[in-house]
This record gives C-alpha cells, sequence and structure tokens, in this order.
C-alpha cells in the first residue's frame, strides 16, 4: 500500500468518524488509549515509501488483534477525549481494521478483490 492508497484510508476514515462518532459516544465514557502496539507495527511493517509488508503484518497478527481488540472496547467520546484524539482513533481504528482485512485474505493484489461486487 502507498502513500496515496493510505491518503485515501485517512479520508474514508474522517468520513466514518463523522458518520459514527456522534452515535457511539453517547454510550462510551472511555478514556483516550494508546496506539502505541499501532505505532511500533507501522515503524516495523511499513516501509519509508508507504509499502505495506502484509506477510510481517501476519507473523505480528497476535499483536495486531490485541490493538483491534483494545480500540473495539474503547470508543472516543467528547468527555474525555479531544478532536486530534479522536481523529487519530478513528484514523488508526480504520487502517487497522483494512490491514486485518487485507492479511485475512491475503494474499491479494487488491482490497477490491475481497468480498462480492455489487
Amino acid at each position: 500500500m502507498n502513500y496515496k492508497a493510505m491518503n485515501i484510508l485517512n479520508i474514508l476514515s474522517l468520513f466514518l468518524s463523522l458518520s459514527c462518532n456522534s452515535v457511539l459516544e453517547k454510550d462510551s465514557e472511555s478514556k483516550p488509549v494508546s496506539h502505541q502496539i499501532w505505532d511500533q507495527l507501522l515503524k516495523k511493517h511499513v516501509s519509508d515509501n508507504g509499502k505495506v509488508n502484509y506477510k510481517g503484518f501476519i507473523k505480528d497478527s497476535t499483536k495486531l488483534n490485541q490493538y483491534i481488540e483494545l480500540i473495539s472496547s474503547h470508543y472516543p467520546n467528547d468527555q474525555y477525549w479531544s478532536r486530534e484524539q479522536q481523529m487519530a482513533y478513528w484514523i488508526n481504528a480504520y487502517n487497522a481494521f483494512t490491514v486485518q482485512l487485507v492479511i485475512r485474505h491475503y494474499p491479494v493484489k487488491s482490497i477490491k478483490d475481497i468480498g462480492s461486487k455489487f
């Protein structure tokens, strides 16, 4: 995955954030989470030019699943999370779930190859 693809993912995650955040924040009293696990995985498995090493993510799938479990149980809210923390959450969550989806179907040439076409 290159920087252009990562930017597209970031834009999509922002849309997801804006559309879902108001629903989730009503039920959430969680405090902001650390994205340290995700940061470590990105440093280890994404090159400086944005190429993702999916085989590396597969080897570290336990850590990826730990991070996804963490973010899945801590939704942002306006009470404890700043706007920047909420944005980071949604961008990182979208990207982590996307990597998880790709490694579940690995090897694929494109994420578009996953699932049925409408």
